[in-house]
C-alpha cells in the first residue's frame, strides 16, 4: 500500500461447538499505523461473523518494521565485518575448533554480501519501500483470546 492510505482486510469468526458469544477485536499499537475494526464486536450466534480492519498508514513515517541493510549504511556493514575477523582470530586459539578461519570468514563475507546485494531492485518509476509493517490483531470474548499478524508492505 502507499504511505498515507488505507486498506481494508476482512476477518471472519466461526464458532464452534455451540459457541455464541460477542467477539470483540483491537490491534496493538505500532508507530505510523492506526486501525479501525467495523463492527468493532460481532457476536457469532447463527453462524460465522465477519468484521473489517481498516488499516492507515502515516505519510510521515520513513520507514516501518526492520531496518534493512541499505539503510543502516556501509559503517555498520564494515564494523560487523572487522567484529567478526576479531571473533575468528580470538577462536584460532582454542584446539577445539577445527573449521579453518579463513574458510569460515570467506562464507560470512559471501553470504553478508547476498544479504546485502539482494536479487532485487526498483524501478525508476517505482517509489521507494518503507518496508512492512507488522500489525497484532487480538480477538477476545471474555477470558479466550486468539492472536494473529497482518503484514502490509508499505510504499
Amino acid at each position: 500500500m502507499i504511505a498515507g492510505q488505507s486498506a481494508q482486510f476482512m476477518l471472519t469468526v466461526s464458532p464452534g461447538g455451540g459457541f455464541a458469544n460477542g467477539v470483540s477485536f483491537s490491534c496493538a499499537p505500532v508507530t505510523g499505523v492506526t486501525c479501525n475494526f467495523n463492527p468493532s464486536t460481532v457476536t457469532p450466534a447463527s453462524g460465522a461473523a465477519s468484521t473489517t480492519l481498516t488499516v492507515t498508514t502515516s505519510a510521515t513515517v520513513s520507514r516501518y518494521g526492520l531496518l534493512m541493510p541499505d539503510q543502516i549504511g556501509p559503517w555498520t556493514l564494515l564494523v560487523a565485518i572487522v567484529l567478526f575477523g576479531l571473533g575468528m582470530w580470538r577462536a584460532r586459539k582454542f584446539p577445539s575448533v577445527r573449521v579453518s578461519p579463513l574458510a569460515a570468514s570467506v562464507a560470512i563475507i559471501i553470504a553478508i554480501g547476498l544479504a546485502v546485494g539482494g536479487c532485487g531492485g526498483y524501478a525508476s518509476t517505482s517509489q521507494a519501500n518503507r518496508g512492512t509493517a507488522t500489525i497484532m490483531v487480538t480477538a477476545q470474548a471474555g477470558t479466550v483470546s486468539h492472536t494473529t499478524t497482518v503484514s502490509v508492505t508499505v510504499q
